[in-house]
C-alpha cells in the first residue's frame, strides 16, 4: 500500500479484500481461549472472522489496522455493501501515539 500510495495512487482495503476465506468458518474458540466453559458454549457460534471483523470495524481497538499500524492505516469510510470500514494509506503522523487514543 505504502507503494502505491508513494506512486500517487489511493490504496484502500476492506475486511474482505484482507481476511482469509477460511476465518468464517473456524470457530472462534478453536483458535484461542474464549474463556471458561460457561462463556465457550455462549459464543459457540461465534467464528474466528467475526472476532476479526469486530476488530477490524472498531479503529479505536488496540490490534485494528488504525492503531496496531499507528496511524498509517486510517478509517476513511464505510462499505455500503458490507458496513465494513475502508482503511487508506497515509503518511506516518510523528505526533502519533497509541497510547493517547481513546479506547472504546
Amino acid at each position: 500500500m505504502r507503494k502505491a500510495y508513494n506512486k500517487g495512487e489511493d490504496s484502500r482495503v476492506s475486511y474482505l479484500d484482507w481476511a482469509p476465506q477460511w476465518a468464517h468458518k473456524v470457530k472462534a474458540h478453536d483458535m484461542y481461549a474464549t474463556g471458561g466453559w460457561h462463556d465457550g458454549r455462549k459464543k459457540d457460534n461465534f467464528t474466528f472472522g467475526d472476532s476479526m471483523r469486530n476488530k477490524w470495524n472498531n479503529p479505536m481497538h488496540p490490534r485494528s489496522p488504525f492503531i496496531y499500524f499507528e496511524g498509517v492505516m486510517r478509517p476513511v469510510g464505510v462499505d455500503s455493501n458490507t458496513g465494513d470500514v475502508i482503511y487508506a494509506y497515509r503518511d506516518w503522523h510523528e505526533g502519533f501515539d497509541r497510547n493517547k487514543v481513546k479506547q472504546k
